[in-house]
């Protein structure tokens, strides 16, 4: 340090020796990997630091891999630049998948993702992964990602190799799964490496340029800079006046929470944050669909669905039967319904957790099977039938007595409602 004064030279110099150290240690675990794995190397390049990073070590470990970009079709235009210059720079082949509208397509079936309501990562992501590497890759490919384990708590659980069960055609490996940001920091500058120029306009998450994850602050940096945040904004206003939200939930931008913290709440002090259904939110005699998209989520454990039922759900009914699945809690305000693996909300939006694929199907399966007995219960008692506890009765239609109910299912099965309407449901 220098009168006081130190710059990024002296901070580089200063942790030169643990830099060197981490570099070392990533390099041998990439030549390892390469080593143990028969399988074409390619680098997940998001035009990201971390991910910078990552085809730096793999580059330097003497392995030249294929460079693989997703464009979810809500990148920064920055982003795609720096993609292929990228590319250009290293002389590295650049295969891309671009998942073009369907996140706009789909916009309206689901409603703005969340923090909690991810299904945009199946669906711009995930798919377009999947088919990038089945056409590109058919035998397999080995993929270096820029994940940190300090990004979330999923991904400190994870390993430093993995498969993703949507995606067995890749095995996935980290070298910078045990760094930090500072770390990744002082490896690219002291590689004096080309970062993506939207960090230095003060955007730290290069990704989907309205990313819920996205903290208010940057939003707001986001909105100023970015040419694709205006159809953005119109579709929040226009959502926002069919489901009836309150301005709090625009001017805030509360639509990153499906169920909003207690925190953020107790921030806005008050302040009314939900609202009713606009009378033009969905006609009466509108079919009760079950849109869902599935696939593994990195900001979970395991694999997770998020779906929306497409008409506003009558939850004391919804509640009540989803005893079938498990033992049900409700938020104060009875807008939201959970049982183990399955929360529901009243505007139709749903999202289910697993260990495995397989069993979030069947959960899937049966809160379709449930929510369609609850909305359109005939009363005609077969279920009733079928309760060996003695903890269903008719009241006019179907009611579970929580209190006894085993959870066990054996209610569930051919019914009326179910069987008279599979054909005319989309799932």
């Amino acid at each position: 340090m220098l009168d006081g004064r130190a710059t990024w030279a002296d901070v580089i110099e200063a942790n030169a020796e643990v830099i060197q150290r981490r570099e070392t240690e990533a390099k041998e675990f990439v030549q390892k990997t390469v080593r143990n794995n028969d399988l074409p190397v390619a680098v997940s390049y998001s035009g990201g630091k971390d991910s910078l990073a990552t085809l730096l070590l793999v580059l330097e470990a003497g392995i030249k891999p294929t460079l693989l970009f997703i464009d979810t079709g809500l990148e920064f235009e920055e982003t795609r630049k720096n993609v292929r210059e990228t590319a250009g720079r290293y002389g590295l082949e650049l295969v891309t998948e671009n998942a073009g509208r369907t996140f706009w397509d789909n916009l309206w079936t689901f409603g703005p993702p969340a923090k909690d309501y991810r299904w945009c990562c199946k669906t711009c992501k995930l798919g377009p992964a999947t088919r990038l590497i089945q056409k590109n890759f058919p035998r397999g490919v080995l993929s270096f990602i820029g994940q940190r384990a300090y990004e979330s708590e999923q991904r400190a659980r994870k390993g430093r190799v993995w498969r993703n069960p949507w995606t067995p055609n890749q095995l996935a490996a980290s070298p910078i799964q045990k760094w930090t940001a500072m770390h990744v920091w002082l490896y690219l500058f002291s590689k004096k490496a080309e970062v993506n120029p939207l960090y230095s306009r003060g955007i730290e998450r290069i990704g989907c340029f309205m990313c819920p994850a996205t903290d208010l602050g940057e939003l707001r940096r986001v909105k100023d800079i970015s040419k694709e945040y205006a159809e953005w904004t119109a579709f929040l206003s226009q959502y926002a006046e069919k489901k009836g939200k309150p301005r709090a939930w625009r001017d805030y931008d509360l639509w990153r929470w499906r169920r909003i913290p207690d925190s953020v709440s107790g921030e806005l002090g008050g302040m009314q944050t939900d609202g009713a259904p606009g009378p033009s939110a969905v006609p009466d005699d509108s079919a009760l669909e079950l849109k869902t998209t599935t696939g593994y989520n990195p900001c979970v454990e395991g694999v997770s669905a998020e779906g929306v039922f497409t008409k506003p759900l009558d939850m004391e009914r919804v509640a009540n039967l989803l005893n079938i699945s498990g033992p049900v809690t409700r938020s104060p305000d009875g807008k939201i319904a959970e049982c183990p693996g399955t929360t529901v909300f009243a505007e139709g939006p749903v999202m289910i957790r697993g260990r495995t694929e397989e069993q979030v199907k069947k959960r899937t399966a049966t809160l379709r099977e449930i929510v369609l007995r609850a909305m359109g219960c005939a009363g005609c008692g077969i279920c009733v039938a079928r309760c060996e506890n003695g903890a269903m009765r008719l009241e006019g239609r179907v009611v579970i007595d929580g209190d006894i109910c085993t959870h066990c299912g054996r209610c569930l099965g051919p019914c009326p409602v179910v069987t008279f309407r599979d054909d005319e449901l989309d799932i």
